[in-house]
């Protein structure tokens, strides 16, 4: 049976070039090296994922460091494959390279089974035929059989025990509170909810800057600019006032504290992009170029009523961009937080703690959100409170584990969020 080899040369060259010229495409498609026909193709996709990975430019210059270059074309094709690339990303001829590798794949299966058409039985060729349509369907779709799932358990479980009780995610420092989640775990979305001035920021800066002395955390801030959330963390460290700094009447002591404070915060993992009105396809780009190069253990978002995405109604708006937001924590295997505001009808209550039905939107995040957070503090609404320096986070929602709510110090004038010991 002659084989018909299905794949379009002008589909992998456009892809190819467009990467040339905006190197920065690269997040936004969706292949593999083996997706593409051409060798000399799988090859060059394959370096310039490399290149992108390192931080490095994908030029002719750092591609021929990688590889000998008549590998590939030689210099010439790769200049010709930069001048005739695509100007703007065509999702369409993404599809058709995966489309054509699929169905590449198809024609393998079938060439086989025809090898074996005159030694085998009917009814044995038609089982491994559908034998091999399946496993393969399987594996696009990445769906799993219980076989399948029970194999991976095994390895679940195993590593469990391995931790012997210790915090299987990420850690904020603040210990209630990783007790009761086992810490940011990977492929969860966590929504940290209150009304204005109840600590959200606080608390998501907080947990930024304790996971970035260690791990790699990306923080989108639609509302306060990086220099506003750098003074957060420096007043947190150094145990100086906020609102002494802010009118700059700082002791030589205190500046020393500032200094010290500034030497360590340099050497942390934190990226924060301040950009007012960011769309969701915006934080998702950026979400995957830094995973691409392997800088990205934790996703913070502030906030989802900042985020715009495209929609009819608010509901929808904010649904979509809680599905977009679970679905990065699934696709980069990282914890994603976001934050949100509440109902201005907590204010009408008597007792203005919040709950899950308050959230703005709420059916979008309740069912999104793998964890909720409602923060609380008595004395912005009591003068006389008996809770005075305390937060209270009620975990009202908590897939997997358990509920129920946590009282922690609050720091105000340091901004910070501690276990209800004091701070040494």
């Amino acid at each position: 049976m002659e084989q018909k080899v299905l794949f379009n040369l002008q589909a992998e060259q456009a892809i190819l070039g467009l990467i040339l010229t905006k190197n920065e495409v690269i997040v936004e498609i969706d292949l593999k090296p083996e997706h593409f026909y051409i060798p000399k193709h799988q090859k060059l996709y394959a370096v310039m994922f490399k290149l992108f990975q390192e931080g490095k430019s994908i030029d002719i210059i750092n591609i021929a460091n990688e590889i000998n270059v008549q590998e590939i074309g030689g210099h010439s094709y790769i200049s010709d494959l930069a001048m005739h690339g695509d100007i703007f990303l065509d999702k369409n001829k993404i599809e058709i390279i995966k489309n054509n590798y699929y169905k590449r794949q198809l024609i393998n299966t079938f060439t086989n089974v025809y090898k074996d058409i005159e030694n085998k039985d009917y009814n044995i060729l038609i089982n491994e035929l559908m034998q091999d349509i399946i496993t393969f369907d399987d594996d696009k779709m990445d769906i799993w059989t219980a076989e399948k799932i029970n194999k991976e358990l095994f390895d679940v479980i195993d590593e469990n025990m391995k931790q012997g009780g210790k915090i299987k995610g990420i850690t904020c420092n603040i210990s209630q509170l990783d007790l009761i989640l086992n810490g940011f775990q990977n492929k969860k979305m966590y929504v940290i909810a209150g009304r204005p001035g109840m600590g959200k920021s606080a608390l998501a800066i907080n947990i930024a800057d304790y996971v970035s002395k260690t791990k790699n955390v990306l923080y989108f801030s639609l509302e306060m600019t990086a220099i506003e959330i750098g003074l957060r963390i420096l007043a947190s460290q150094s145990l100086v006032d906020m609102a002494k700094i802010d009118i700059g009447r700082i002791t030589p002591e205190e500046i020393k504290k500032l200094n010290n404070a500034q030497d360590r915060f340099s050497k942390q993992k934190l990226i924060v992009i301040d950009k007012a009105g960011l769309n969701i396809n915006d934080i998702i780009r950026q979400a995957k170029k830094f995973k691409i190069k392997n800088m990205l253990d934790m996703v913070i978002v502030d906030h989802i009523g900042l985020v715009n995405a495209d929609a009819e109604t608010e509901r929808q708006r904010v649904t979509n961009i809680c599905i977009m937001l679970k679905n990065l924590a699934k696709d980069l295997d990282v914890p994603v937080i976001a934050l949100s505001q509440l109902n201005r009808g907590v204010e009408s209550r008597g007792d203005k703690r919040p709950a899950l039905s308050d959230l703005k939107e709420s059916s979008g995040i309740e069912e999104n959100a793998d964890v909720v957070l409602l923060l609380y503090r008595d004395e912005y609404y009591n003068a006389n409170s008996k809770d005075k320096g305390i937060i209270e986070i009620n975990i009202s929602k908590n897939r997997g584990g358990r509920t129920g709510t946590i009282k922690l110090n609050w720091m105000g004038e340091f901004q910070i969020i501690t276990g209800i010991h004091k701070v040494s």
